[in-house]
């Protein structure tokens, strides 16, 4: 596990006309020049975990800034959903897609291990510090926190949970709720949480009998219907968007051993039929405008400093952040992430 504030990241440069000779640090930028051939190409396809609503934001407001592209094809859905689509697109040997996002880290060191993921560095990667990034294979453009939640209406703010050691309190037995496995945050927050507080913290929140959902929002339902006290697991965006947007009674929680850092990865993938609307894309996403509008769209958390946090929202670098010692480690940790996760589900 690894806290940190934000720092000082490392500027890297591509090449201009996306002749891909020799190394990326060796090339040099030029945005013109991906306006052009992007201009020629036309269309780009994003395959994105993002939900609907967000995707077409972000996509109507690129095309606002660049008309000339059509991005009318898109495909959102779940993480393991998306990465199935593409497999098997890949398997059957058609290229569809030009940009990958997903929530799930572990899919994308699987992709670039396969060499699916094309080298791509972009100027706008300088203003992300270098735990939200690996410069030419993914930058982080969404970060969430992994926070807990209660309804105002049952638990008064006096008595509201500041310590992920709530979880263990026997008075919540049975009305906590968590995702199931198939969640990559739900395993983010388990291998964070059990390097910050111990090997024993995830046998003795089983002792609690925790309820395993589907979903994060249907966690946040039944907390507001009373049948949860605590929502065990969600994310800032749930938060921002059951406070700020539908003006619910449910509260995010940022206990004060600090929050896991859920980031959301965005890369080129090789063999993009449309590789310079693909890195026009990415360039953009990235930038204060991109990230501003995903700010404004879901109330996730951008990593530059010079973007506003989600309404209603502690600045994310006054958070204590709580990053994985490794995203290897992390792939590596799925398989006894799974066999735990059955025992706190019984």
């Amino acid at each position: 596990m690894v806290s940190m504030k934000l720092g000082k990241a490392a500027l890297a440069v591509m090449g201009g006309l996306l002749l891909w000779c020799g190394a990326a640090a060796a090339e040099t930028f030029d945005r013109d020049a991906l306006v052009e051939g992007a201009r020629k190409e036309g269309k780009l396809v994003w395959y994105t975990g993002a939900p609907d609503d967000l995707a077409s934001r972000m996509l109507s407001a690129f095309n606002k800034k660049y008309p000339f592209i059509d991005v009318s094809e898109y495909y959102t859905s779940t993480a393991g959903q998306v990465l199935s689509k593409l497999q098997a697109e890949i398997a059957a040997g058609r290229k569809i897609a030009d940009v990958f996002h997903t929530g799930d880290m572990g899919t994308v060191l699987t992709l670039h291990g396969q060499g699916r993921i094309a080298t791509y560095v972009t100027p706008e990667q300088d203003a992300y510090a270098d735990a939200y990034k690996n410069p030419g294979i993914w930058t982080g453009w969404r970060i969430s926190t992994l926070n807990m939640g209660y309804s105002k209406t049952r638990i008064k703010d006096e008595d509201a949970p500041t310590s992920w050691m709530v979880l263990t309190d026997p008075k919540y037995k049975g009305k906590i709720g968590f995702q199931d496995s198939t969640s990559g945050l739900q395993h983010l927050q388990w291998y964070i949480l059990k390097q910050t507080m111990g090997d024993d913290f995830w046998p003795k929140v089983a002792e609690n009998n925790p309820v395993i959902y589907g979903g994060n929002v249907a966690i946040v339902e039944a907390v507001l219907r009373g049948e949860l006290h605590l929502a065990g697991e969600t994310t800032s965006y749930f938060v921002w968007g059951y406070t700020q947007k539908k003006k619910t009674p449910f509260q995010g929680v940022w206990p004060q051993e600090g929050v896991p850092i859920g980031v959301q990865p965005i890369s080129v993938l090789n063999d993009a039929p449309h590789p310079n609307a693909a890195r026009l894309f990415v360039d953009w996403v990235l930038s204060r405008e991109g990230q501003q509008v995903m700010v404004d769209s879901i109330g996730d958390y951008s990593a530059r400093a010079d973007v506003d946090p989600p309404q209603g929202s502690p600045k994310l670098a006054d958070l204590k952040q709580l990053l994985p010692d490794s995203y290897e480690n992390l792939l590596e940790s799925k398989s006894a992430f799974i066999e735990e996760w059955k025992m706190l589900a019984k």
